[in-house]
Formats: C-alpha cells, structure tokens, sequence
C-alpha cells in the first residue's frame, strides 16, 4: 500500500534525522567499502542526499552491518560482513516496506523442499555407490537471486544512504 505524500515526506525526515543503525554508523569505513562495490558493480545508483525528497515514491530504509561466517576455498571458517537494509524499520505507524506489503499478491516459496530433495539425492547415491567418494559443489544461488532486478517503485521504496549519498538500489536487497 502507497503511502500518502505527507507521511512518505515525515519519513524521509524522520529517516534524514535517525540516521543507519548503530552498526552501520559505528562502522563508517566498511559501510562505505560494500556501498562502493553496490556502485562499482552497477547494482546502485549514488545521488546527492539533497535531491532525496524531490523525488516521487522514494523512501529510505536503515541500513546495518551484520558480522557472518562463511567457508573460503579450503574449507576454514572467514568472517564476513555483510550490509542488510531493514525494510522492517517503522519510523511511524505502518511506514516500512514489509508493514505496507500485500501478502496476498506475493509469489508462494517454491524451494521450500530443495534441502529433502537434496538429502534424497546423497541417501539414494550411497546406497547405489556405497564405497565410492561422493563430490559435492557448493553454488551461490542466494548471489545470484539477487542480481534480480526490481520494479522501479519498489526499488525507490528500498532506497538507503550514506551519510551525503544517497543510493537506489537496481537489485534486490539484502533484507528486502
């Protein structure tokens, strides 16, 4: 559901004014460093702060850092950081994303089962191949459903900054 004008620019201030989370803000040097990439790969555009509310639809989300723990090449766990925009984030009433979002119009989960249907598959290859060295491969599909693109309303609803820039994202976002 659309926000009405009034509230979408109380938002944006109240947004202007709050600033990211705490992570974000405390960690200004690696927010700016995944930002950049967002930019450099073509997934963002930057724009300056000041044009934020002249533009129609658009709506700012907080942004955070997340410490996680990934595998490298040879299998040692790695921290990673990874930025998140909390679409959940109501600076009043129902102002966020997910609040406003209409359920019932949303695409049913259809990889729900993907991990029993992989179980299956190591189960029934040892059974046919029980002395043989199964190899498995690990992809990213999560990476690449992100490089989905996003409908330009949506898009300027998930849209976040950095101090003095501000970014509209071209891609799906990390918590969105």
């Amino acid at each position: 559901h659309p926000l009405a004008e009034d509230d979408r620019q109380q938002a944006i201030q109240a947004a202007i004014d709050r600033g990211n989370h705490k992570g974000a803000e405390q960690r200004p040097d690696e927010m700016k460093d995944l930002l950049l990439e967002e930019v450099e790969h073509g997934f963002a555009i930057p724009l300056p702060m000041n044009e934020v509310k002249k533009i129609p639809k658009l709506l700012l989300s907080p942004l955070n850092l997340v410490d996680q723990d990934t595998i490298d090449e040879n299998g040692n766990t790695v921290q990673k950081i990874r930025l998140t925009h909390d679409h959940s984030f109501n600076y009043f009433g129902t102002t966020s994303i997910n609040t406003r979002m209409k359920m019932e119009e949303t695409e049913p989960c259809r990889f729900g089962k993907a991990i029993d249907r992989y179980i299956h598959s190591v189960v029934y290859l040892r059974c046919q191949h029980p002395d043989t060295t199964i190899y498995q491969s690990k992809f990213d599909w999560k990476a690449a459903y992100r490089r989905v693109h996003i409908a330009p309303d949506t898009s300027l609803e998930c849209s976040c900054r950095l101090r003095d820039t501000l970014l509209i994202p071209l891609r799906i976002t990390f918590g969105g």
